[in-house]
């Protein structure tokens, strides 16, 4: 399982990917004229505020077919950084041999607007702008438009699942799912959530922060209802992990939970057997890889791509 990393107030950053080495302190800002592959830093204006973000487009050529790339939103836990958080996932790896992009945005003092502050400015208004910004430096394919996310990161993804259906076609929050019902106004919208039971910092069964409360499977079923899924089924993915998903007929989109008992806070990897329904190979599977599949069998109805 990999560990939390924590941000660090320091004027330079570094991080891998693959063979090369970024600098955080020597990596400049791309204008909108476009990004070249690998990372790249820009910044944008939302809300009256400067935002930070990086991009990571794959290198690999011939990756983008059309309409364009998918993208996924990486969003860091609270008081971390976006490099932080590319750490963390190992995305940019992933997106590499899979052909999509990863915009990891920096939450306003390292946080994100969640529970919703009306009176701060909005993440759920800066996150849609960036789908718009990410599509004039690199073409996207707005019906392949993902979130996940870490912790608060996992609480802010939730909020878009709500706030902005019409353009996030899943989302994957890992140690941070919440419904923020009712959602009235959302589409059924397809759900994974990862936590494990010893967390202490949002705990499975609720309590903690004035910020969580709820427990993880009444967020959880929170969403299911939402959705309109009244079964609900456990498979075993091996030793302590456990798949709830909640589906059956009159679903409008199904809802998955990985329960990882005896894991802490933190992003996991290796989780067993793939989920039901998946797109990945037999044997032992990544929680990144899991993610990712379940995005692949659910794209945005033409519909409701904006």
């Amino acid at each position: 399982m990999r560990a939390l990393v924590v941000g660090l107030a320091v004027a330079a950053v570094g991080c891998s990917t693959g063979s090369q080495r970024v600098e955080r302190a020597t990596l400049p800002a791309q204008s909108q004229a476009g990004a070249a592959p690998g990372r790249s830093e820009h910044l944008s204006s939302s809300g009256g505020v400067q935002r930070r973000w990086l991009l990571y487009l794959p290198r690999a050529a011939g990756v983008a077919p059309a309409p364009g790339l998918p993208l996924v939103f990486d969003l860091h836990g609270s008081g971390g950084t976006p490099e932080d958080q590319l750490e963390l996932s190992g995305l940019e790896a992933l997106a590499e041999s899979a052909g999509f992009a990863v915009v990891a945005p920096e939450g306003i003092d390292r946080m994100w607007n969640v529970p919703v502050d009306p009176a701060k400015p909005s993440d759920v208004s800066f996150l849609s702008q960036l789908i718009d910004e990410v599509n004039a430096l690199a073409a996207i394919d707005r019906q392949r438009v993902y979130a996940t996310g870490f912790s608060g990161g996992g609480r802010m993804v939730s909020q878009l699942a709500c706030d902005l259906s019409e353009r996030i076609a899943a989302i994957a929050a890992i140690g941070g799912i919440r419904f923020p019902g009712p959602c009235s106004e959302a589409r059924a919208l397809p759900i994974l959530a990862f936590h494990g039971t010893a967390d202490d910092t949002n705990p499975y069964d609720g309590g903690g922060r004035p910020y969580w409360g709820t427990g993880v499977e009444d967020a959880v079923s929170g969403w299911a209802q939402h959705n309109h899924c009244a079964e609900r089924g456990e498979r075993s993915l091996g030793a302590n992990v456990l798949e709830i998903r909640h589906a059956g007929a009159g679903c409008g989109a199904e809802v998955v939970l990985v329960r990882i008992d005896g894991f802490g806070h933190s992003w996991p990897d290796r989780i067993g057997a793939p989920l039901t329904g998946s797109s990945d190979a037999n044997g032992e599977t990544t929680a990144d890889q899991a993610l990712w599949g379940f995005f692949l069998r659910h794209p945005l109805p033409a519909s409701s791509a904006r």
